[in-house]
């Protein structure tokens, strides 16, 4: 999946969350309410592509958060495996609270 073809699944199954355009590499950051920074980042995950055709990067901004370190997989799954790691990034932030 393209961060494009991410941007769809997410406008359509997860209207509750703000997308917001990254450049360089070129793709998607999908926050929980209006985009914040910082230490108080509600940022949940990005999608990346850092040449055309090139794999999809993931960085799981929760986990990330919470691990202390940055967490980034290459995305080659269904909507399915993509459903499951939004939600469990969802619960995550949530009980990060």
């Amino acid at each position: 999946m393209s961060p494009d073809d991410i941007l769809a699944f997410v406008e359509r199954e997860y209207s509750h969350l703000v997308a917001e355009p990254r450049h360089n590499p070129d793709g998607w950051a999908f926050f929980l309410g209006a985009p914040r920074r910082g230490a108080d980042s509600n940022r949940i995950f990005r999608a990346v592509q850092h040449s055309s055709g090139g794999p999809t990067r993931l960085k799981l901004a929760v986990t990330s958060r919470l691990k202390g370190e940055p967490v980034e997989i290459d995305f080659t799954g269904s909507t399915a495996a993509l459903q499951a790691l939004i939600d469990r990034e969802l619960e995550r932030y949530r009980d990060g609270l």
